[in-house]
């Protein structure tokens, strides 16, 4: 009788394509007709000068070419003075812009940005005034879910929402009101799950079945790490000293959790896996099965779409060398 061999099966492992030692802050990959844009916004200042110096704040999203990973081409830009966060689809990206307007007064604007050419962004349209300055070097609300935008700048209990209709014009359709200021949000085709400081609070989902937001809380589901969904399930950061990832049912109801160490976790998805980051960035299946992980990775934040994962380095306020003191990594599940 002939034996037969089972095929090997590759495990898939995480892998550091690339370092850029620019400036950076924030970025987003943009997948358009096959082929990937890798967005950043390249800025100098941190989050606690804004309010006082916005005008003095040299910032731009940057487009850079993915055609190879390895070595991102750096191709158009477009100036954004005083640029915060952003978010990016494929076709335009919303930035937020701190303006002063008395000493004591900062307010946040609305850039809209033109992709229509992946590697030329250009200015569209500035909506004014969608918020007051409330950093405390906190992230604001600003994701998008199907054909809306949703903005909060954590100055109030709410959460104001745009109308994509015309993605380059978008049009304000309302404020939603919610029990105390946002903390954190995360968005896709379904609606927004918005949480709040403290464990107390339940997380809010927001959803749209026609034209007027739909509220809900999901009572077992506290908390203000940023919360993220793959299909029917949730997942979260628990935020305690021995962190883990929870994992909730559509309901808010806990089903498990996996432990990941002493240390705050961010947790996306990429619309196959979850993707977690603290004492080790690891990529997970829907089923909290865990496909990779690295350990030894440092940063600030986290993204992941089109195959890639991107995080920003923090800031290292000793290096020599500015550019590498904020490097921005682009990893790759392969």
């Amino acid at each position: 009788m002939t034996k037969t061999t089972k095929p090997k099966t590759t495990k898939p492992a995480l892998k550091k394509v690339t370092t850029l030692e620019q400036p950076n802050r924030l970025g987003h990959v943009v997948t358009k007709s096959g082929a990937h844009t890798l967005y950043l916004l390249e800025t100098k200042v941190s989050d606690d000068y804004l309010p006082s110096f916005p005008e003095a704040t040299v910032a731009r999203i940057a487009a850079y070419d993915l055609s190879d990973p390895k070595k991102p081409a750096r191709r158009g830009a477009c100036d954004v003075k005083a640029a915060w966060w952003f978010v990016a689809t494929t076709e335009a990206a919303y930035v937020l812009l701190a303006r002063k307007v008395t000493e004591q007064s900062t307010v946040m604007d609305l850039a809209v940005l033109d992709l229509a050419e992946p590697h030329a962004p250009r200015l569209a349209k500035t909506l004014e005034n969608v918020g007051a300055f409330g950093s405390d070097s906190k992230l604001p609300v600003l994701v998008v879910s199907g054909q809306r935008l949703v903005v909060s700048t954590r100055a109030e209990k709410n959460v104001r929402v745009f109308d994509l209709t015309k993605p380059l014009e978008p049009k304000p359709v309302g404020t939603v009101d919610l029990p105390d200021t946002p903390q954190a949000a995360f968005a896709d085709d379904a609606g927004v799950l918005v949480t709040f400081l403290g464990n107390r609070q339940p997380t809010v989902e927001l959803s749209w079945a026609g034209t007027a937001p739909a509220t809900r809380e999901l009572t077992g589901l506290g908390g203000s790490e940023k919360p993220a969904r793959l299909g029917g399930t949730l997942f979260r950061a628990t935020g305690d000293f021995n962190n883990s990832l929870g994992v909730f049912d559509a309901a808010g109801k806990k089903r498990s959790e996996k432990k990941l160490g002493p240390t705050s976790i961010s947790v996306t998805v990429d619309g196959e896996h979850v993707v977690t980051f603290g004492d080790a960035l690891s990529v997970w299946t829907p089923d909290v099965e865990l496909v990779a992980k690295k350990n030894g990775v440092e940063g600030t934040h986290l993204t992941a779409a089109g195959g890639f994962i991107c995080v920003p380095q923090r800031p290292d306020a000793k290096a020599t060398d500015k550019r590498k003191a904020f490097a921005f990594d682009l990893w790759q599940l392969v």
